[in-house]
């Protein structure tokens, strides 16, 4: 055996490594190895490069000549199967010199890749050299070489030559490896650059649009500013929802164009549902998809409403770092208002709770009602408006109670002080109170109309706003200045105690209507039934005996001021039958209805009763 190359071999030798490191590109250094190595070696008519993969423990062919790649793709051998794994298990060079060696060799094959072998070659293999690939002392591959002549093969001067070539080949796949990473390095540290440089662009936008949204605040611009100037910056229609998705500020955009109230009824939904940003693709028009996007504004605990875009694609990184920013910076201007709202409301509720004390008038008082514009001359008259089933059905967070409060409020501000009546408006204790200011000569059934018709509106609109809510609206009576004003407020307050513990049907009650059942207002459930006791127990006893209808007929004849025509037709009897019952009802009771003081009794007893019954039922 030779320790040397001869001329030729060395001038094989560098040509195939001239050729190996005439490129950096790995997958060409691949594919040149078996074509520039099989002309080189005489007895070879064919090969393949396997390369080791480490994490699945199995050798994967590369690159062949003279086999069916796309059927070798398939094959995967591990150590010790076949000529290639064995070579590769032993690390050493090894020649097949017959086919009795390469049958036997063959026999490790597995039924999978043995017949992808098969599938793969055409001709009979005669012999077969299989040289190990290094790098640094691991190997890395195989270079199996199969000749397809009979009575030829592979010598040892072919097996020297094919090491030779097989070291060149490590020291190419080695370079093109290293090149091949720092290549992905250099490309990862451009991306890495890129992606910087962008995050630099865009903290410095947030940073620019930070400072234009603090001057907007510093300034004194307020919502309105905010929102166009977002709207400006992303070029979307931008819009302002309360806790309770009501549309606060809204400014339309080119060449966005759908309803607004159907954009609404989307957005419901999903409000208070989760404190964090969401999308919504739907259809708001014939022509176009949109997407909705829902910014929070607030926490979870409280939420203060929502900043919503309207877009046909996806927001940015700029988009979305504007919008952030916006809902931080209003947050804070939501917040501010909230404090301003409940100082306002609070100095307000403190001047009432005074005014409505009664006491002497003092000169603070006084200079609070003219800053309020209170004059003190005027017709005053308070009304009362309790919506707290309203907060009992809304259980909700802080801001979301603050915002139905000021909708209520500014309902009522927008109802009541329009010009008719002047005055002031509070939201007090899950009440609202309105203190009504007339000029002199006012028309009192004018006044009356009044207050129904913009109480029956207030509560429709709620009605509509808040489902299946009812209110309950008191009034007190006029007075003749602001010092005697906790008259009307003593009057409202006992007028509204008689509509929410008597549990009557009156919606708006005015405290002159309740004429007689003013006495009720300060006696116990138990007082009026020891009082209806003792008027009209005997009749209720004898009826629930006698199955007779005397009730009915006592208040149906009460009902219609004692007239005996009127009362026969609406209970559908005739007139000796209801002179006969009245007969015995004065009997039963032994009372007399022409009686001036029996039928005062029986009077209030018998409202009593109906309220009672009512209460009750």
């Amino acid at each position: 055996m030779q320790k040397s190359l001869n001329n030729l071999q060395l001038q094989y030798l560098i040509h195939v490594a001239n050729i190996l490191n005439s490129t950096l590109d790995i997958d060409t250094v691949v594919d040149l190895i078996i074509s520039e190595i099989i002309p080189t070696i005489d007895g070879a008519d064919g090969g393949i490069l396997f390369l080791y993969d480490d994490q699945n423990q199995q050798l994967i062919p590369k690159s062949a000549s003279r086999f069916k790649e796309q059927a070798l793709k398939l094959a995967k051998l591990k150590p010790g199967e076949s000529m290639t794994g064995l070579a590769f298990k032993k690390r050493k060079t090894l020649i097949f010199s017959d086919r009795n060696e390469i049958i036997a060799a063959q026999r490790t094959f597995s039924t999978f890749n043995k017949k992808i072998h098969n599938s793969s070659l055409h001709t009979t293999v005669y012999a077969a050299i299989c040289a190990p690939i290094f790098i640094k002392e691991k190997c890395i591959g195989i270079i199996t070489l199969d000749c397809f002549t009979k009575n030829k093969g592979f010598t040892l001067e072919d097996r020297q030559l094919l090491e030779a070539i097989t070291h060149q080949v490590g020291i190419a796949l080695e370079r093109t490896t290293l090149y091949k990473e720092k290549e992905r390095s250099i490309k990862l540290l451009e991306s890495l650059n890129q992606e910087i440089t962008k995050q630099n662009h865009l903290l410095s936008h947030s940073i620019e649009m930070h400072q234009r949204l603090s001057n907007i605040v510093l300034n004194g611009e307020g919502l309105n500013e905010i929102l166009l100037y977002i709207q400006s910056t992303i070029g979307i229609p931008t819009l302002l929802l309360d806790s309770l998705g009501d549309i606060l500020i809204y400014y339309e955009a080119e060449p966005f164009q759908f309803e607004i109230n159907d954009l609404k009824e989307l957005v419901l939904p999903h409000i208070n549902n989760d404190p964090i940003q969401s999308q919504i693709l739907t259809q708001l028009s014939e022509d176009h998809n949109f997407l909705i996007s829902l910014f929070p504004i607030g926490s979870k605990v409280n939420p203060l409403g929502y900043l919503v875009t309207v877009s046909h694609q996806k927001l940015n990184d700029v988009a979305n770092a504007a919008l952030n920013h916006a809902c931080t910076i209003i947050s804070l201007e939501l917040l501010k208002e909230q404090n301003l709202y409940e100082i306002e409301q609070n100095l307000k509720g403190e001047f009432i709770e005074e005014l409505f004390q009664g006491e002497k008038f003092s000169d603070s008082l006084r200079k609070r009602a003219q800053q309020l514009n209170l004059e003190q001359d005027r017709m005053y008259q308070v009304v009362y408006i309790d919506y707290e089933p309203l907060i009992r059905n809304y259980k909700r967070a802080k801001n979301t109670n603050y915002t139905i409060h000021k909708k209520l409020l500014s309902l009522t501000q927008g109802l009541f002080l329009n010009g008719f009546a002047t005055g002031l408006a509070v939201s007090r204790h899950n009440h609202l109170v309105i203190v009504l200011s007339y000029k002199n000569d006012s028309n009192l059934e004018k006044v009356k109309s009044f207050i129904k018709e913009k109480s029956q509106r207030f509560m429709s609109q709620v009605e509509h706003n808040f489902k299946g809510l009812t209110l309950a609206v008191s009034a007190g009576g006029i007075q003749k200045g602001l010092d005697h004003v906790y008259k009307s407020s003593e009057q409202a307050v006992r007028c509204l105690s008689y509509i929410k513990n008597k549990k009557v049907n009156d919606s708006v009650l005015f405290y002159d209507e309740l004429g007689a059942k003013r006495l009720y207002l300060n006696n116990t459930d138990e007082d009026l039934n020891d009082f209806l006791t003792d008027i009209l127990g005997p009749l209720l006893q004898y009826e629930n005996q006698q199955k007779e209808e005397f009730i009915e007929t006592l208040i149906t004849y009460l009902d219609n001021s004692q007239k005996l025509k009127t009362t026969a037709e609406q209970l559908h009897i005739h007139l000796n039958t209801l002179s006969y019952r009245i007969k015995r009802i004065e009997s039963i009771l032994n009372m007399s209805l022409q009686n001036p003081n029996d039928l005062l009794n029986l009077y209030l007893a018998v409202n009593m009763y109906k309220m009672l019954q009512l209460k009750t039922g």
